[in-house]
Parts: structure tokens; sequence; C-alpha cells
């Protein structure tokens, strides 16, 4: 049988093929008519079965969404696509296992509160004679990502681009924020991509907002306290006002308190978004008190307690969002009698916290603290495997870093036997690197998800590069109300090109970089303003300058770029 890198023979190769560019196109919606993906086979490829077991020079062959069988000596079928896979490693599909994927974050209006629940009392007038029973600020129970999730083809793919093939998507904003649900990131209908939902429960001691009831950390505590303690009450009258109606007051109507009992008693994890240690405590001082089984999420400081958290088996969510290591010595040329130069006790305070964050996940893995990783918090994903790799670095065994991103979320959230292993039976989701994921230089090429192959190297170069874009950059955006200058920063790899740019707006990364001939072709996620911005450049190298055009979120812009050198 032929072999071929995606270009696929027959019937099923053109359904692939059809199925591929509906899927690639941006903004593409999931085709409703799209029939289930074709058997593939996945050739020589080095499979990593789970974080501790390797198998080189494997086949992997999928049908209806399931890894169909995988093994060295495994002969391809005759109806499968063939798909060459030398030089790639297979994982198991990476978890994302805390984002709010699909979520719409606005809160319910006033007006939606009073019809529900009542007049809400201004607290900032005086003292209540009693609690209002029916105050809900910051509780939102009902609230379900498997029922409202409706992720993006955006959402979708930049998550995809990071190497991850499921999420979690979760609620947040409120002190209970709802249910969670694990979701495929194949771009399909709710209902087909839903593998475990629910699969957690999601609090928080934090509330967004200022001058709002409850103000301090006691006041959350003890909202949340009494909710849940009043879900459990309601529960009681309720049921015995079903087993004998008569002569007994109807309780209310009130799904925010059928819900919440479900925190209690549902059986399902309980997701603590926290930061600090004195947080992280406080959470597992309340689930013990109400009997619930606690994960922690976010926890920048949880290794502080690590063998607390060891002792009572409290799983860890790290988030990947910590920021860039920070400077030891002030920039060069700098003044040394500036009035506005950090301290340098601040700048070495700053760098140990730090390294204290970054080292916290061999930390915790040193005691037994069973680790998955979040891109929660993060202004885009694509730096995902940068940020673990400086884990890596700091001393975590790359072993338990593929355990966190695969098995260990798996199992947490309830796809233990779904997903987490490349195995017969199991959903057909991978992730494909060119290298193993420890390698500095190894990137995610293809993600299979629930058997539909996505190629992220659709963008082959045309012809080999003529030119070197190499170095520093000066870059100027021709805007309707102006001109913004960039300072890009580009290291080229053959036709690949990596990097980062900085500017007075913001900073962006560079999530993808190509040079065909003398043709540029760059994609940005740009940070500003609280917002993340997909930005796409397109231009001609001649002489030491680029010149072309940059498109994003439906404007165009002229843009150019020179080296300092060349000036």
């Amino acid at each position: 049988m032929r072999h071929v890198p995606t270009a696929l023979a027959g019937a099923a190769g053109l359904l692939l093929a059809i199925q591929a560019t509906a899927r690639d196109r941006p903004g593409a919606p999931p085709g409703p008519l799209e029939g289930p993906p074709v058997p593939l086979a996945l050739v020589g490829a080095t499979v990593h079965v789970d974080a501790r077991t390797v198998v080189e020079g494997a086949t992997v062959t999928l049908r209806g969404g399931l890894v169909e069988a995988t093994g060295p000596d495994l002969a391809s079928p005759p109806d499968a696509a063939v798909v060459d896979c030398a030089g790639l490693h297979v994982y198991p599909g990476f978890i994302d296992a805390h984002t709010g994927l699909g979520l719409a974050a606005d809160a319910p209006e006033a007006r939606e509160v009073a019809a529900a629940q009542g007049e809400v009392p201004d607290f900032h007038r005086g003292a209540l004679a009693a609690t209002r029973e029916a105050h809900r600020r910051g509780l939102r129970p009902t609230r379900d990502a498997g029922a409202e999730a409706v992720p993006s083809a955006e959402e979708c793919e930049r998550l995809r681009r990071a190497g991850f093939a499921v999420a979690l998507s979760a609620p947040g904003g409120a002190i209970v924020a709802g249910r969670g649900a694990l979701l495929a990131l194949g771009g399909r209908p709710r209902r087909e991509s839903v593998i475990a939902g629910p699969s957690s429960w999601h609090l928080s001691l934090e509330l967004p907002g200022e001058d709002a009831y409850p103000e301090t950390l006691m006041g959350r505590m003890a909202h949340l306290r009494q909710f849940l303690l009043d879900a459990s009450a309601h529960h009681g009258r309720l049921r015995a006002w079903r087993a004998e109606p008569r002569g007994r007051p109807r309780p209310p109507d009130d799904p925010d308190l059928e819900a919440a009992l479900g925190v209690r008693e549902s059986g399902l994890p309980v997701v603590f978004e926290v930061r600090r240690e004195n947080d992280v405590r406080r959470a597992l001082a309340l689930a013990e008190e109400l009997g619930l089984r606690p994960i922690l999420s976010g926890a920048d400081e949880a290794w502080r307690v690590a063998d607390l958290l060891a002792e009572r088996r409290v799983p860890v969510v790290l988030a990947l969002d910590f920021p860039e290591e920070p400077r030891l010595e002030p920039p060069p040329g700098t003044d040394p009698g500036d009035p506005g130069l950090v301290p340098q006790r601040v700048r070495q305070d700053r760098h140990r916290r730090w390294e204290e964050r970054v080292a916290g996940a061999a930390r915790l893995r040193e005691a037994g603290v069973e680790l998955a990783f979040s891109t929660r918090g993060m202004e885009g994903p694509g730096e995902s495997l940068a940020k673990l790799r400086l884990l890596l670095a700091r001393g975590l065994p790359v072993e338990d870093a593929v355990e966190a991103l695969t098995a260990a979320p798996a199992r947490l959230f309830g796809a233990g036997e779904v997903l987490g292993k490349v195995e017969a039976g199991r959903a057909a989701c991978l992730t494909l690197l060119d290298g193993p994921l420890e390698t500095e230089s190894s990137r995610v090429r293809r993600v299979v998800v629930d058997g539909r192959l996505f190629d992220l190297e659709e963008d082959r170069p045309e012809r080999p590069p003529e030119v070197d874009l190499s170095g520093t950059w000066e870059v100027e955006v021709e805007l309707p109300d102006g001109r913004v200058a960039w300072t890009l920063v580009l290291e080229q790899d053959g036709s690949r090109l990596s990097g980062s740019a900085t500017s007075s707006l913001g900073e962006a990364t560079l999530t993808r970089g190509l040079v065909s001939g003398r043709s540029v072709h760059l994609w940005l996620e740009v940070r500003a303003g609280g917002e993340t911005l997909e930005v796409e450049l397109t231009g001609e190298a001649r002489e030491g300058r680029i010149e072309g055009t940059a498109t994003g979120r439906g404007t165009t812009a002229r843009w150019s770029a020179r080296k300092p050198e060349a000036l």
C-alpha cells in the first residue's frame, strides 16, 4: 500500500479531503451532514501508549471515532486512509483541565433575579432585620457547561494548535459557578462533543466586582456555607411535603437550592479556584466540613502545603499562566539614578517568587499529589508547551508531565476509561508532535479528535525560503487613526518562523510563521486591553524590508518592516 503524508487515495481519501476542506476553513461551521470519520491508519510513529509505555515504529488504526488497534507489526486495513507518521510521536490526546470554552460570562440581569427571587435589598442603606432567604448574589448552581457551551471554530482551533484534543469547560465568575463538562475539540455540535458531563462542580472564594455584597472573604465563606446548608434543608422540606402535602406549607419552587444539593450529594468532584496558600487551607477546611471531594485549580501556592494535599489525596490543576521570568538586572542602558528604577531587592524578591511557583509542580509530585494542567488565565493557549517545558527544566519528570496532560485529568473528570491511553476501544483523541514532549524544538503537527484528523501543517511552503528573516525588525502598521510601531523578533528554522512582538499597546506571540520563497506569512496573538486579537500578516521580503497586508477582526491595513541595521 502506498504511504503518503496527507494525500489520500480512493473514495476514503476523497471523503477525508472534503471533510478537511470544510473543517479547516477559518470560521467554517461544522457540516451538519458530514458523515462519520473515515478509517485511518497512522503508520510508522513512536506511540506513547501512556505516560510510561513507548512503542517505536508502531501503527495506530482508527475507526468510528475509536482506536481500533495499535502495535508495531500491525497491518493497515484495506479500507483505511494511510497517514505516514514517520518521525512523529503519538500521545494520548492532551486535555486542558480548566477553561471557560464556549461559555458566555454574562451574569443574570437584575430583572431576571427579581422575577425569580424577589427584589434584592440595598445592603448599604442599613442593617437588615434578617438575611433575605433568596438572596443569591454569586450563587449560580443551575449553570451547566454540558448544556450551555457553544465553542467557536476559532476557540477549538487555538486549543488544537496548542496540542489539546479535549478541554474541561466550566462556568466561572461566581462563588457557586455551576457544573463543568469535558468537551472534544473537533468543532462538532455540542451533543456530539460532550465526553463527560456533568463532570465537576465549580466554586470560588473570590467574587468579581467591587463594593458588592458579600464584600469580605468571611462574608463569602458564610454566604457559601449557608447556601449549601439551605439546600439540604430545602430538600428535606420538599421530600416531607411530597410524602404528605396536606397540612404542610408548600415549599417554594427553587431550582437553585435543588441544583445546589448536588454539590454535596452528587458525588462529583468540587473544583475550588484558589491561588494563595491561605485560600488553599480555607478550601480544604470547607471541603472537610461539608463532605466534599475537592480539586484545587490555579493553586499558585499549593506547593507550600504539598504534604497536606498528599495526605488528603487532593488533586491540583495547575494554571500555566505564570509570567515571563522576571529580570534580575535592569535593562541595558538604564540610568542607575532613574527614580522609576525597580530596587534590586524588589527584583530579587519577584524572581524568587517566580522560581518558587515554577518549581512548585515538581514539589507537588515529589509529595505524591496528582496533577493536571490548565490554560485558564492565559491570554492564549499557544505558549502552553513552552510553559510546560519550564516546569520540566525545574525538576518535573517528563512522565509526570505526560500523565498530567492525559490520564490524570481523564480520571479526575469522569473519563478515565475513555481517554488517557492509546488503546483499543478508547476514544480516538490523539496529539502528534514532531519530537518528544521534552524536546525544546518539538511542535504540534497533528491532532486527532474523535477519529477526525486535523493537520496543522496545512500551510506548507510552495518554494524553499530565499531569505533569512532571523533578527529584530521595526514594524509599522498603518491604521485609519494613525500608525502603530512594533518591535518584532524572529527566529527562522528552514521555512518556519517563531518569535514575539512588543509595542506600547501590548505584547504579541507569533503562533505560526512561514516563508515560501520571498513570501512571508505570520499569525500573531496580540494582547492589549485585556483582550486577545488574532492578526494575520502577509507580505514580500526584499533587501532588508517586508511590505504587505495585516488582517484582524475583518479589518485590513498595510504594514511594513525594516531591520534597524538596514536603516
